[in-house]
């Protein structure tokens, strides 16, 4: 469902089972008895401080390696099925979910839909880039948001498909869609 390596090569992966790591030497599973809101998991992410972040069907986890912290929409995330997670250079969370991408800021959430600009509501993928620039894969294509206008990129403009699993940019600007 999810692999992520963090900067000292440990590898996170998302099964319907929980999150497991591997350090290099053994593995460790954390599920709901671990303090998990769901063993489905869709997405990991880790920032630069270690801390953990699951998206999983039913909310988000987050773990800073003594205890674990959860968000749902009752917390103001947009929905609680959360397909993707990403931290900035700001230490800004965004959650790609099936209501938009949700942005926490350390303090409360706000979420952007197609009401704001954003392409469609399913979020799969959420990237931003070193300029602060907020790449969304989505059902319905790529939305691109500089701060102050959404850009959408679909088929009519080259995609394969407007069904984005994953979005990146890379250091020259370069925007790379991946695609059903």
């Amino acid at each position: 469902n999810a692999v992520f390596v963090d900067s000292s090569g440990v590898l996170y992966v998302g099964t319907d089972d929980g999150v497991s790591v591997y350090d290099g030497t053994s593995w460790t599973t954390y599920t709901t008895a671990d303090g998990l809101v769901n063993n489905i998991v869709r997405s990991v992410y880790v920032d630069n401080a270690g801390v953990l972040y699951v998206g999983t069907d039913r909310g988000l986890s987050v773990y800073n390696g003594t205890s674990w912290i959860t968000y749902t929409e009752a917390d103001g995330l947009g929905d609680s099925h959360v397909c993707s997670v990403f931290v900035d250079s700001d230490g800004v969370l965004y959650a790609g979910t099936y209501a938009g991408v949700s942005v926490f800021d350390g303090t409360s959430w706000i979420t952007y839909t197609m009401d704001d600009g954003l392409r469609d509501n399913i979020v799969r993928n959420v990237y931003v880039n070193n300029s602060g620039v907020l790449c969304v894969g989505t059902d319905g294509g790529v939305s691109v948001y500089g701060g102050e206008i959404w850009t959408t990129y679909t088929t009519d403009d080259g995609l394969g498909s407007n069904a984005v699993n994953s979005v990146h940019v890379d250091g020259a600007g370069v925007l790379y869609v991946g695609s059903e």
